[in-house]
């Protein structure tokens, strides 16, 4: 496999790094390119998020001289920092130059910038495109129609926006791939093209798009990946934080994510909840709640090692929080009673077992 580096590195991102070399057969990532001042810079990929080490370090810039390395790829719709002098352009002309591959991973061919075609053009078998409107083909019969859909949903979102919501994603994929189920994914990261799953940031990232015709465009795909993959089952990542945190502090709304589940009408949720706030009648609430609006309850929980920062939150209303270690994760688990209304783990220390196997349970 030819070693590659992974460009830009965003936390965002951890998770894909973190199953990187186990679950696709392409590339072998050994390293993660970012910008300097993120403060992530000969650190371990992990450190983003406070978890275990993956042995993946963040590089801020490339030694195209380097043979420990043969290709990057580039996670075009997140390479735009307004704070950064890097050219990003000439960064990939060395590459080029000596005689390194790129792979783009984009929303679509057109929102490519046209000096980057004039440079696969000049350097001819360099240059690979993956684009996300043309994972999966397309059918006639469904276009500007609504279908119901035909193969159990799992919804994999979180109470506020967090990483792990594609960590969980990820881990369900293996799993269930590995007791061989036939699943297909989609996640929110064109990333996840290099995974065999599908992306539907071309949907969300396409203004010409009215609400209504995004909404019709996710059960579009769906019907279509359904038709092209045959699958058992299908996962799919909510593109934002699902519920509305408080009143002061809305979230966003979880607009995106109401707009998939119009579009899926998922079947189960499995919800990615702060560990501090694992509490049973807070989740029952949760749970009540989300059946009450969209007609599914909470399947199962991760525990994220994530801490809001509620001083901070109130003050920019907006959510941030803080990533403990994941023993103080562990320790609040162990307080959590064996009769709690739902199973709860941490997919990062503990696998996600418990969760699979409930989701076994309810979808037999």
């Amino acid at each position: 496999m030819p070693n590659a580096v992974l460009f830009p590195f965003l936390r965002s991102s951890l998770p894909f790094v973190r199953h990187f070399n186990g679950v696709q057969s392409t590339y072998r990532i050994t390293g993660a390119l970012t910008w300097s001042g993120m403060g992530l810079v000969g650190k371990d990929v992990a450190f983003a998020s406070n978890y275990p080490a993956v042995g993946v370090p963040v590089l801020a810039q490339l030694n195209y001289s380097d043979m420990n390395w043969d290709s990057l790829l580039i996670d075009y719709q997140s390479i735009a920092n307004e704070f950064s002098v890097m050219d990003t352009l000439d960064m990939f002309s060395q590459c080029l130059i000596a005689g390194k591959e790129l792979v783009f991973l984009c929303d679509s061919m057109e929102c490519l910038d046209k000096q980057i075609i004039a440079l696969s053009q000049e350097f001819l078998g360099q240059v690979r495109f993956r684009a996300a409107n043309a994972s999966v083909r397309k059918s006639t019969q469904y276009i500007g129609k609504y279908s119901p859909i035909s193969v159990p949903i799992v919804l994999i979102g979180g109470l506020v926006n967090t990483d792990d919501v594609t960590e969980v994603l990820l881990s369900l994929k293996n799993r269930f791939t590995s007791e061989n189920y036939h699943v297909s994914c989609i996640t929110s990261s064109n990333i996840g093209l290099l995974f065999g799953m599908h992306s539907f940031s071309h949907i969300f990232n396409n203004r010409a798009l009215s609400e209504e015709e995004k909404i019709l465009e996710l059960n579009q795909l769906v019907t279509n990946i359904i038709q092209m993959e045959r699958p058992e089952l299908i996962l799919i990542e909510a593109p934002d934080a699902i519920f509305k945190f408080n009143p002061v502090v809305p979230n966003g709304f979880g607009i995106r994510s109401h707009m998939v589940i119009q579009a899926v009408e998922p079947d189960h949720f499995v919800c990615c909840v702060p560990s501090e706030l694992i509490e049973s009648e807070f989740i029952n609430g949760l749970s009540q709640g989300l059946y009450n609006k969209y007609g599914f309850p909470i399947s199962a929980v991760h525990a994220t090692n994530d801490i809001v920062d509620m001083m901070t939150t109130l003050e920019d209303e907006a959510v941030t929080s803080v990533h403990i270690s994941m023993d103080a994760v562990s320790k609040m688990l162990d307080k959590i009673p064996s009769d709690f209304p739902v199973p709860v783990s941490n997919v990062i220390t503990h696998g996600v077992g418990n969760i699979f196997q409930h989701l076994c349970d309810v979808l037999i």
